[in-house]
């Protein structure tokens, strides 16, 4: 009998897995819940989902069966790594679903800002008829983008649709498609006095937690607009909120840190900010291209203890 605890999900994701898993045999589905005992925790092999307190309680049982942690999101930073890998139990999460998503936020974040929908909305919340200067266009800017994974190269994908440069930012420089030339973390920063538009789609390690800081923001001199729907740690805050005033023309914000944004934090009323509660990868059909993911991982699982796609490397964190 294998058995499966599922975390905090949704209840409509919930059923999704229950209708989906109903035709398995001998397998058995838990709810989380602190109400559930020492001696159900111990039987779970599989976790769809994460919850802190209960994880921790599962890991830290005397003796626990579990071998297999899929997420239902696509960063996993805030999974206990070490005592995963102590534990020998592989991960994998639903890279990949977001491409979409996160990528048409993106360039709908920029067109609300370049083609003056920002200010649109202003003159009709005070019913005045006032053309905005300075419109621009995308075509032609260039985009550098931190993180060529699959996000990343479907915003590079749109951008080039709309006559964009794209460059790419990874490790080591190796080419990604859909992106006009690519370049490694030490070369990226003579591409900055280039480019118009910077993304960060970079995993939250600890390489990259506040890798975009005041000392990042110096080296702006032509004020482009940043871009961050990676996570929100990656970017100093107060850094962000100080460059808004000198570096930046102006910053497109999915992410940040903390989250909930607190109500007094200057972003808030920033002038040339767009500050989005972290909605960039949410769409209709998450829970259904999730659980794909998931089925078709269960099914190899099942047969050899191994995943067919998506395997997190717990040394690198992603």
């Amino acid at each position: 009998m294998t058995t499966l605890l599922v975390m905090q999900l949704a209840d409509a994701d919930l059923a999704t897995v229950k209708t989906g898993l109903a035709q398995v045999p001998d397998f058995t589905i838990l709810v989380g819940s602190d109400a559930l005992t020492d001696e159900q925790l111990a039987n779970v092999e599989i976790t769809l989902g994460w919850d802190q307190h209960l994880g921790q309680r599962l890991l830290n049982l005397p003796h626990h069966h579990l071998r297999w942690v899929q997420t239902f999101s696509a960063g996993v930073d805030y999974l206990p790594f070490a005592a995963l890998k102590a534990a020998d139990v592989i991960v994998s999460n639903v890279s990949g679903i977001h491409a979409v998503p996160i990528s048409e936020f993106v360039m709908g974040g920029l067109l609300f800002h370049t083609r003056g929908l920002d200010f649109a909305v202003d003159n009709q919340q005070h019913a005045q008829w006032v053309r905005p200067r300075g419109l621009s266009v995308l075509s032609g800017q260039q985009m550098l983008v931190y993180g060529t994974g699959h996000i990343g190269e479907a915003i590079a994908k749109l951008a080039q649709a709309f006559g964009m440069i794209t460059v790419g930012v990874n490790h080591d420089g190796h080419p990604v498609a859909n992106f006009d030339r690519t370049v490694d973390d030490q070369h990226s920063v003579a591409e900055l006095t280039h480019s118009q538009v910077i993304v960060n789609v970079m995993p939250l390690t600890q390489e990259t937690h506040h890798f975009f800081d005041a000392e990042f923001f110096s080296q702006l001199q032509n004020q482009p607009v940043f871009v961050n729907v990676g996570r929100g740690p990656s970017v100093d805050t107060q850094a962000l909120i100080a460059a808004l005033k000198t570096q930046l023309s102006y910053a497109i914000i999915d992410v940040v840190d903390p989250e909930p944004l607190p109500a007094d934090s200057p972003l808030w009323q920033a002038p040339n900010a767009l500050v989005a509660p972290h909605i960039s990868g949410l769409y209709a059909n998450y829970g259904r291209d999730a659980m794909a993911i998931f089925t078709k991982n269960l099914k190899q699982f099942l047969v050899d203890g191994t995943l067919a796609q998506n395997q997190v490397d717990l040394n690198r964190g992603y």
